[in-house]
């Protein structure tokens, strides 16, 4: 076997071990990591054992992610093809289209959220509130940068992403990979990054055939077997994990007392908003006891008013009388 044939038979070996881990319920991989690193040692696939062993396990978050790319495919199509548009009118700074496509951003993000909140709940696993936040950190950043969404098609996610607001996502440590750097790329219709392929129509066969193989040479004395790499050890495990938590609190507690200072400020407005609404009220109840008031002056000087004129009349009616009387004795 050439060296090119152990290479590709050891990515292979790592892309099915990939392919299996990532599957597996969460509680699982560790156990499952080791007795595939066992089975290489045990085919002698030295350097297959060495990269299963250092494939790291996936957060939470970014399990849940690579259940719903194995098991919601329409899911993840729906958010690559949303991506794709928003970017497209991003990169072209067409505002309308950016605002146009708000709807559908929020709405496959909440799909997105749904879908592994469900697949995690068939698998026995309940996502908290800020798993499912890391989750939709996950889509958002699949949907503003080509690389992270092609990460997170891979459906080896190790750990959530997030997206600034500008710039690329850091995907850094962020999925499995082999010990040359090639993330292992699920594609749909089955085939994987780095696999060949036969000749696409215009295309000669002779163009990318492969030279033909000189005569294999004689089998050289066996090295002797080094010594197997140490076991994957389950307190770095931990601590890996523990950094994660840690890194979510952070930003939970950065959260946490962003709205708790929006909590302060609403209720002050709310407060100062119930005094002014309480004296407003105060003034109105003042205003209605002092038209009262004056109604009640209004109607005791209509009846005065009344009054006065019948008095009035009474007056000159008497007046006229003793006038009458008057000049009839003169």
């Amino acid at each position: 076997m050439t060296p090119e044939d152990e290479d590709a038979a050891v990515a292979d070996q790592v892309r099915a071990a990939v392919t299996e881990l990532y599957a597996v319920p969460a509680g699982e991989f560790v156990t499952r990591r080791t007795a595939l690193v066992k089975a290489a040692r045990a085919d002698r696939q030295k350097d297959a054992a060495q990269q299963i062993g250092a494939l790291r396990k996936p957060s939470v978050a970014a399990w849940a992610v690579n259940q719903v790319v194995r098991q919601r495919p329409a899911v993840l199509a729906h958010l690559a093809d949303v991506g794709v548009r928003l970017r497209h009118a991003q990169s072209a700074l067409d505002a309308s289209g950016i605002a146009g496509l708000r709807a559908e951003r929020d709405a496959v993000l909440t799909e997105l959220v749904a879908a592994a909140a469900e697949v995690s709940s068939a698998a026995g696993q309940t996502l908290t509130p800020a798993v499912e936040a890391e989750v939709r950190d996950t889509g958002i950043a699949a949907l503003a940068d080509e690389a992270a969404a092609e990460v997170v098609a891979s459906g080896g996610l190790t750990r959530a992403l997030h997206y600034s607001g500008f710039g690329e996502v850091d995907i850094a440590d962020a999925v499995a990979r082999t010990s040359t750097g090639v993330v292992l790329t699920r594609i749909e219709g089955g085939g994987d990054v780095g696999e060949e392929r036969p000749p696409e129509r215009g295309e000669d066969a002779e163009d990318i055939a492969p030279e033909q193989e000189p005569a294999p040479e004689p089998e050289p004395t066996p090295e002797p077997e080094p010594p197997p790499a140490p076991e994957p050890d389950p307190a770095e495990e931990l601590r890996a994990d523990l950094d994660r938590a840690e890194r979510a609190q952070g930003r939970a507690d950065k959260e946490v007392a962003v709205c708790t200072s929006r909590l302060d400020q609403a209720r002050s407005r709310s407060e100062a908003t119930r005094a002014r609404i309480e004296k407003l009220r105060a003034d109105l109840a003042a205003a209605e006891a002092a038209d009262e008031e004056a109604l009640g002056e209004v109607t005791t000087a209509m009846q005065a008013r009344k009054e006065a004129v019948a008095a009035q009349a009474a007056a000159s009616e008497e007046v006229a009388r003793l006038r009458s009387a008057l000049d009839q004795l003169t």
